[in-house]
């Protein structure tokens, strides 16, 4: 299996775009996709939940990167706290 931290740059700055677009502005289970053609990587990310929580609001995220033929899943948990206009990632 690949690390995260393995990724090429620019596959990084995709997925990390691709995270806060869905973080922004998907509906639950709606998917965020983004493709390299340079590394020939891809990855889609999908709003699985949706809750509000104190000042703001919480999502569950999960995703998928495909690198160098292997495929790595996770899913993590973010909140934004509605003053402040920063989402939160927990572990």
């Amino acid at each position: 299996k690949f690390r995260y931290y393995s990724l090429p740059r620019e596959d990084k700055l995709k997925q990390e775009n691709a995270v806060f677009f869905a973080l922004n502005n998907s509906e639950v289970n709606q998917i965020t996709q983004w493709h390299n053609a340079n590394t020939g990587s891809n990855g889609a990310v999908k709003v699985v939940m949706s809750y509000p929580q104190g000042g703001g609001v919480c999502r569950v995220i999960q995703s998928q990167i495909q690198y160098r033929g292997k495929t790595k899943n996770f899913t993590v948990k973010a909140c934004l706290n509605y003053l402040e206009r920063r989402w939160h990632f927990i572990r």
